[in-house]
């Protein structure tokens, strides 16, 4: 009696595993094959934006680039953010959405700033706190670009953490 409980058990162990496995790899399948569809170019503002699932018909982009230094907010000092800022919204908003928005940046004003090694990032800009925020991104090793996904449009910065000097 004993020796079929243990086989029974391993029955039911091997099939909880195989189950597991199964719905991990539906997930990781799903999540890798993600296609996000174009929403917007923005070349004259460096930006696009993109997502899984397309907006509601008739919502507009709004994307407006503002070239100068940013002088308002507060960020820790080891934080230099790039000379431009981007205003994005939609219009209308819509109920629940997730997009990746992409921003290009000038690799030698970068370099100007003293960005040499360091990781360019994206900042979002708290307006009750009058922060700016650093956010989950990606920097591209190929090209000067940054992506991050949001379910949140308003203002972004690009910047970078100064390395400290020894």
């Amino acid at each position: 009696m004993n020796c079929m409980s243990n086989i029974t058990s391993v029955k039911i162990w091997s099939a909880v595993l195989i189950l597991f496995f199964l719905l991990v790899w539906t997930y990781v399948s799903q999540r890798s094959n993600n296609t996000w569809m174009l929403l917007g170019d923005f070349p004259e503002a460096h930006a696009s934006l993109a997502s899984a699932e397309a907006l509601p018909a008739g919502t507009q982009i709004v994307v407006d680039p503002h070239e100068e230094w940013i002088s308002f907010g507060d960020r820790p000092d080891d934080v230099v953010l790039l000379p431009k800022f981007w205003d994005i919204k939609l219009d209308p908003v819509p109920d629940a959405y997730t997009v990746e928005v992409t921003f290009e940046y000038d690799p030698e004003v970068y370099a100007a700033l003293g960005g040499v090694n360091e990781v360019v990032g994206v900042f979002s800009y708290d307006r009750k706190e009058k922060a700016w925020i650093p956010l989950n991104s990606e920097m591209s090793t190929t090209r000067p670009v940054v992506r991050f996904e949001t379910s949140y449009l308003d203002r972004f910065a690009l910047g970078f953490y100064k390395e400290a000097k020894e």
